[in-house]
């Protein structure tokens, strides 16, 4: 009989692809010495710490302390992500964390990725290292520079591709765009993540664009003080046509119907693949609002990323159809209502991108507003290429999702946001609660209080099991899980496959987890 060992040793990279954590990782690389050739590679070629991982910090240590001791090891990291790090520059054996970390860094020869995002981990020893790295071509950094590192070091890098700041001070987006003038042509992306900054400003982005000729994807969130005028600056440098456009949390004061004229007429977003839009308060006029950027999106025929989500009808506040009911306004006293005029213009906008866009849509997202089961139905109709699915809804309605999904042969990952209040909603037969009755038990067998903000594990299955073969991904607002299948022989003799939910292993977040910032 044929052992494992007889099989040829080129097949274990196919085997090893089944293995996911890092703990997996390290037990198969203690097998023997061939397993180890092939692991250890794999195992370091990617490294993340998150401040939820336990012990994190005590991870960071030994982490550079075994890069600055053995290069072999360094060599293999091509991605590097750190988002928790120690106060405390020396452990108790004495050992210096910064001159680690430095030494480290500089063993890392072959590293092209970095994200380094912990408030005042990063120093002026740390950043000219990044900037001496031959192969570092992707950064992604805290932008609080105080006291911490010079933002000055940002004009040594010259080859990035990449790069994204959190937090940015105005000395450090000075900097980025000085950085720019001189190698933006490299750039293919920039992110610029604020909270309500003033730093980023239509001058700032007016005196980048001229170099940003190769740029593809561009996100700004939290800038107030950038207008259409800034995002057309940068939006009309780029030869290459962006395929990636966020604007988050961007000044009241945007003129989407300009814009996308502007956008329409030139075709400057003919390339765009992926777009992420957030709605406030200050939007006048939901209903014009929603055809400009029907309007914009109309000469993008790649467009596969749509996300969208409000930045101001929270999960607890009341919440509406998007389904727009002839006599709704008649119906609801508040119809005119912010949040009422949006759902009745989004309805008609859902409709809209489905016609212009069901054959390349790929994931759809609406968060922090509701979307009704119809909206959800004609969307999965209408895109049969759909694989990703992120939407809010209240909890009696979660059960006839999967019905709503029959169309979505393709979907592959599901992802279910409650708000922690479901008040009365409109229905076509006018208002129905969507909690409990007074006495009655909610879904998940406690005593009605009108919140649910979870699914428990036996729930979820049963609603991934009626979602498809395709499924791989179901997840309820801060839980996610892995659909996988097990197969069982039947007692004729036949297999069969069974649904499952199994840990969520991948090292990347879940979407959902990334997309609302501001």
């Amino acid at each position: 009989m044929l052992e494992f060992h007889d099989l040829p040793v080129d097949i274990l990279t196919i085997v090893l692809g089944f293995l996911v954590k890092p703990n997996h990782l390290a037990s198969a690389a203690k097998v023997n010495k061939i397993w180890n050739e092939f692991v250890t590679p794999r195992l370091y070629e990617r490294v993340s710490i998150f401040s939820w991982h336990k012990e994190s910090k005590k991870i960071v240590r030994l982490l550079f302390a075994t890069l600055a001791s053995y290069r072999h090891l360094a060599k293999h990291i091509r991605r590097l992500e750190i988002r928790d790090f120690p106060k405390a520059i020396f452990d108790p054996s004495g050992r210096d964390l910064h001159d680690d970390t430095v030494t480290g860094l500089k063993n890392c020869t072959n590293l092209h990725s970095c994200t380094w995002t912990r408030d005042g981990s990063l120093t002026s020893g740390i950043l000219t290292t990044f900037a001496s790295l031959p192969k570092l071509r992707e950064l992604e950094i805290n932008g609080h520079d105080a006291r911490y590192y010079d933002p000055k070091l940002l004009c040594q890098f010259s080859v990035l591709q990449k790069i994204s700041v959190i937090m940015p001070s105005p000395l450090v987006v000075r900097n980025i765009r000085d950085m720019v003038k001189v190698s933006g042509e490299k750039l293919r992306s920039l992110t610029m993540i604020c909270k309500a900054s003033g730093a980023v400003t239509d001058s700032i982005l007016e005196d980048m664009a001229p170099t940003l000729v190769n740029l593809e994807s561009f996100s700004l969130t939290g800038c107030p003080k950038v207008t259409e005028r800034g995002v057309l600056a940068i939006v009309s440098s780029t030869c290459v046509g962006l395929k990636v456009l966020g604007l988050e949390n961007v000044s009241t004061k945007f003129d989407m119907p300009g814009f996308s004229e502007h956008c329409k007429h030139a075709q400057s977003l003919h390339s765009l693949t992926s777009i992420t839009l957030t709605v406030s308060q200050h939007i006048s006029d939901p209903n014009t609002w929603t055809k400009s950027v029907a309007s914009l999106l109309s000469h993008s025929p790649l467009l596969s990323k749509f996300h969208i989500y409000s930045t101001y009808i929270t999960a607890s506040e009341s919440m509406f159809p998007d389904r727009d009911l002839p006599d709704l306004a008649s119906k609801v006293k508040n119809a005119r209502s912010a949040p009422c005029a949006l759902a009745i213009a989004l309805a008609r906008f859902w409709t809209d991108l489905v016609a212009a866009h069901g054959d390349t849509l790929r994931r759809f997202s609406v968060l922090r507003m509701p979307i009704s089961l119809e909206s959800i139905k004609e969307l999965c109709a209408g895109c049969p290429n759909l694989e990703e699915l992120f939407v809010v809804a209240n909890a009696r309605s979660v059960n006839a999702l999967p019905e709503a999904l029959t169309a979505a042969t393709k979907l592959k990952t599901i992802h279910v946001n409650f708000p922690v209040r479901s008040p009365p909603v409109f229905g076509v037969h006018g208002v129905h609660d969507n909690g409990p009755e007074a006495g009655e038990e909610d879904e998940a067998g406690g005593a009605a209080t009108g919140t649910r903000t979870y699914l428990v594990p036996a729930e979820a299955l049963e609603i991934a099991k009626r979602c498809g073969p395709s499924l791989t991904q179901f997840g309820c607002n801060t839980r996610v899980w892995k659909v996988g299948r097990r197969t069982k022989r039947e007692e004729d003799g036949s297999v069969s496959a069974e649904v499952v939910l199994l840990p969520y292993e991948d090292p990347d977040i879940p979407e959902p987890f990334l997309v609302v910032r501001a």
